[in-house]
């Protein structure tokens, strides 16, 4: 039998949780505050949203960490440019680091590079499906390049996990209208 294994069911008979159960696993963090968000009240939800946040932003290192941070300071002072280049090496150091390649279209969507945003946001979803900023600026970039069919999937497949989303929820509000039309 495999040692991990072994832990487990001892942990299990002595009442302790094993590896795969731990309350410490950000996954398991995740599924829990994604569900309590789907159900919380409007006052509850913006912490439930920070907690998520900060889960989505905890670099797999810390060099991945500091370079985090330092971008997002950089695009705080305007900095476009040392933004963008602290992100492109972020995700050379960290392709699997979703919170980046989101971070990273959020830039280019201000930057007006909607090809290279839908890029970075496919990618975080990709990691990450459940990333509801993600989901709700994919919207914004789909809008923006007039493909409001797309933009209205993509608005309501992110107030689908986050119900909280007013900006999403008032596009969504707006292109049903123009996408489905209006009900007789």
């Amino acid at each position: 039998m495999a040692p991990a294994r072994i832990a487990i069911i001892c942990g299990l008979l002595l009442g302790v949780a094993g590896p795969s159960l731990s309350a410490d696993d950000p996954n398991e963090r995740l599924d829990v505050l994604l569900s309590d968000l789907a159900s919380a009240s409007a006052d509850d939800a913006p912490a439930i949203e920070s907690r998520i946040q900060e889960i989505w932003a905890d670099a797999p290192s810390d060099t991945v960490d500091v370079l985090y941070e330092r971008a997002e300071i950089a695009a705080a002072l305007g900095r476009a440019e040392d933004a963008a280049a602290l992100l492109d090496h972020i995700l050379i150091l960290s392709p699997d680091f979703a919170q980046g390649w989101a971070e990273r279209a959020r830039h280019r969507l201000r930057e007006d590079d909607f090809s290279g945003a839908l890029s970075d946001l496919q990618r975080a979803l990709d990691i990450e499906p459940r990333h509801f900023t993600a989901l709700a600026d994919l919207g914004g970039a789909f809008l923006a390049l007039g493909n409001e069919d797309a933009a209205l999937e993509a608005f309501r497949e992110a107030v689908a996990i986050n119900p909280h989303l007013e900006d999403a929820q008032a596009a969504i509000d707006r292109l049903k209208r123009d996408v489905e039309g209006q009900g007789i």
